[in-house]
């Protein structure tokens, strides 16, 4: 599940009016009948989110000697195209992966993130994220 910040940046509006058009389209969030707390949940989520991220981003403006309301703060907050990402894998046979090396476990295809600023949610018992060291492959988990 992927959901953006709305362009009218207003979570009330409903998402299939136009003026919600995001980087990718329009939220496509499950019905309030399928899910009814669903949206609501994810929606404050997601604001929560963003706020963890201008503070860290204020963080990192005054570490570079610039105050929380610099230009660079205000456009970030102005017109950032945030993303929330959901993805769930089922978890890894490791016996099966060792027996069988040529099937590969689920994951998200190698890739860079867009934007500014990443937020991970760390899961505890799933250490998936892989960053690349090198262009020999070598990556670290």
């Amino acid at each position: 599940l992927d959901m953006g910040v709305p362009g009218t940046r207003d979570w009330s509006i409903d998402d299939s009016d136009p003026s919600n058009r995001c980087l990718d389209g329009w939220n496509q969030l499950p019905s309030s009948d399928v899910l009814p707390d669903f949206r609501p949940i994810i929606t404050r989520y997601f604001d929560e989110c963003a706020k963890l991220a201008d503070q860290i981003a204020i963080f990192m403006a005054k570490g570079l000697g610039q105050s929380e309301d610099c230009r660079m703060i205000q456009e970030l907050r102005d017109h950032h195209s945030s993303y929330l990402r959901s993805n769930y894998y089922p978890v890894c046979d490791v016996e099966q992966e060792n027996e069988d090396p040529s099937g590969k476990p689920l994951g998200i295809s190698p890739h860079r993130d867009a934007g500014f600023l990443t937020v991970l949610l760390q899961d505890a018992d799933c250490h998936s994220l892989q960053v690349l060291l090198n262009h020999e492959g070598d990556s670290n988990s």
